[in-house]
């Protein structure tokens, strides 16, 4: 399997770390190599946080900018804060009701450089459910839809449960209705 490289982004509270610990647990379950890094700063104060996530035979554990393979974002202005990470042809998807927030210039860029974009807004189902803060299983589901994305949705779905400590149900409907989303 050739390494795959996730950038997830967002803003303190959006369960980041959660969703990227899920993305290593899922590599870890199938014997993959796995290696990562946070950065974070006043994440309990709504500050920046973005986790690299980095599967199979590499040296560092920082991606490094123009080679990931997804950016994930939790918040849109982190995405675009981040978009200097994905390779051309990679996959940028964003907790967003659309792609509004994508200044022209950077849809011509994704547009020569290949990269595909899709917007899922996690934030309206979580809170419509009345769970907002399963909007990361929401997204993470919807990822795992994602044919780029080399996870099985049932792989990632029992590594969400093992992990959910006394919010299993919710965080498996979330995931579970971001994967039938697609």
């Amino acid at each position: 399997m050739r390494p795959f490289n996730v950038v997830l982004a967002g803003v303190g509270g959006q369960g980041i770390l959660f969703a990227s610990r899920i993305l290593f647990e899922a590599a870890m379950a199938r014997g993959q190599k796995v290696m990562g890094a946070e950065t974070h700063g006043m994440s309990q104060r709504g500050g920046s946080v973005v986790s690299h996530f980095k599967m199979g035979d590499q040296a560092s554990s920082m991606v490094i900018p123009g080679t990931a393979d997804a950016l994930v974002a939790l918040e849109k202005t982190e995405g675009l804060r981040n978009l200097e990470f994905l390779r051309p042809g990679g996959v940028y998807l964003v907790n967003a009701p659309d792609l509004s927030h994508v200044p022209p210039a950077v849809s011509a860029l994704f547009e020569r450089s290949r990269v595909k974009i899709r917007s899922f807004d996690a934030d309206r189902l979580a809170l419509a459910a009345g769970k907002p803060l399963t909007a990361n299983l929401y997204l993470m589901g919807s990822f795992c839809a994602l044919e780029e994305v080399p996870f099985d949705g049932a792989e990632v779905r029992a590594i969400v449960a093992a992990l959910s400590k006394g919010s299993a149900d919710d965080n498996l409907k979330a995931f579970d209705a971001g994967l039938a989303a697609g």
